[in-house]
């Protein structure tokens, strides 16, 4: 042990030197390190700045992936929805309008198929100076490249201020040339159920019941609306009501039998009244059920079977 105590004594001075060699290195090896990660090497908080970044695109992405979905939802509502102003469909309906307004029986009997006495007569309406503000609301109809359309529209009535709204049905299917024209709403049961049906959707009540309270609104303030709807409910033979719409009415048709029965109530029993040639012109004016039609000719009003009932 002296020994060992002496060889340290006579050595201490390397010794220290040696642990002062090793701590120095030490030191130099974490100086090293730590130079690196600050300058060139990766600090642990941008790992998580890293991680941070991602869920932050995760999250973008997904929101834009719930924007897209979305997007897709609204598209497809819209597509199940009534398509307002079709750019085909409301040229048509401004025609048509147009037609009325300036008394153009050509454009008319063009765009309107079959043309009926009963819109020849509409055109005497001399009160009406304008139609105005049209809108469509349409969806397919029953038969290829047909189309069921509501249209609102605003009356200028001769001598009163204020516009009176007013709410129409038509029925609209494509020739050969493919042109858009006005149909028969009543060409047969399949057309007349749509029609129906189409009246009754939603959408269009919605708009019917839109239409009524800005009615009754200008009725309540304005003594002259409220004249003109009372004149024109009792030339209708109407009741005092707010504005419906109104299907384009009685239909002319043609007889394709000889010695068709006209008959005084909707059955075979009862009396005949008059009889039809074949080719005959009638004027459809509404299906009596079972199989009935209620028609006029040459003055007298009856009931012939449908099926001798012919568009052409």
């Amino acid at each position: 042990m002296d020994n060992f105590r002496e060889w340290i004594s006579d050595n201490l001075r390397y010794i220290l030197l040696g642990l002062a060699g090793i701590l120095v290195l030490v030191i130099v090896i974490f100086a090293a390190r730590w130079i690196k990660d600050t300058v060139g090497g990766k600090d642990p908080k941008d790992e998580n700045v890293q991680v941070t970044e991602k869920q932050s695109q995760t999250s973008d992405d997904g929101e834009k992936n719930k924007e897209t979905e979305q997007s897709q939802t609204d598209k497809t509502t819209t597509d199940g929805a009534l398509k307002k102003n079709d750019p085909a469909i409301l040229a048509i309906v401004q025609k048509y309008y147009k037609a009325h307004q300036e008394h153009d029986t050509t454009t008319l009997q063009q765009i309107v198929n079959p043309y009926t006495e009963e819109m020849e007569n509409e055109l005497n309406n001399a009160s009406i100076e304008s139609y105005n503000n049209l809108e469509t609301y349409s969806e397919t109809g029953p038969k290829e490249d047909s189309y069921l359309v509501c249209v609102y529209y605003e009356q200028k009535i001769k001598d009163i201020e204020p516009m009176i709204p007013q709410l129409a049905l038509l029925y609209m299917r494509t020739d050969e040339e493919g042109f858009l024209y006005i149909a028969d709403p009543n060409e047969d049961e399949e057309t007349k159920k749509a029609v129906q049906e189409f009246s009754e959707k939603k959408e269009i009540v919605e708009i019917i019941e839109k239409t009524k309270t800005k009615t009754k609104e200008l009725k309540d303030s304005d003594e002259s609306v409220k004249n003109w709807l009372q004149q024109m409910a009792s030339a209708e033979g109407e009741s005092e009501e707010e504005t419906q719409p109104q299907q384009n009415g009685a239909v002319t048709m043609y007889a394709n039998e000889e010695d068709i029965n006209v008959r005084a109530e909707a059955n075979t029993d009862s009396e005949v009244l008059t009889m039809l040639a074949q080719g005959d012109e009638v004027t459809v004016l509404g299906d009596a059920g079972n199989g009935w039609s209620e028609i006029e000719v040459g003055g007298v009003t009856g009931y012939v079977m449908t099926e001798f009932l012919s568009a052409q």
